[in-house]
C-alpha cells in the first residue's frame, strides 16, 4: 500500500488531498490498482479529531483485498 498526502490550493481555499493505494498483481500481465482519496481542509490536518480519522482510514485500507479469483475471470 502507497499512502501519501498533497497539499493543493482551489478557489483560495487550501486543502489536503490524502491518497491510498493498493495494489494486485496478477501474472503474468496484469497489475490492478485500488485509490481511495479523502480531501479536508488544510487548517483541520492537524486537529486530533482528523488525525485519528486519517489513522483509521490508513488501518482499514490497509486491509483491502482483492477476489482471489481476479485476473483469471
Amino acid at each position: 500500500m502507497k499512502v501519501f498526502k498533497k497539499e493543493v490550493e482551489e478557489e483560495k481555499t487550501q486543502l489536503d488531498i490524502y491518497c491510498w493505494t493498493v495494489a494486485h498483481c496478477a501474472p503474468p500481465k496484469k497489475l490492478y490498482l485500488a485509490n481511495f482519496t479523502w480531501v479536508i481542509l488544510r487548517s483541520q490536518s492537524e486537529d486530533p479529531k482528523f488525525q485519528k480519522e486519517i489513522e483509521l482510514l490508513t488501518e482499514e485500507i490497509s486491509k483491502a483485498f482483492f477476489h482471489p479469483d481476479l485476473g483469471t475471470l
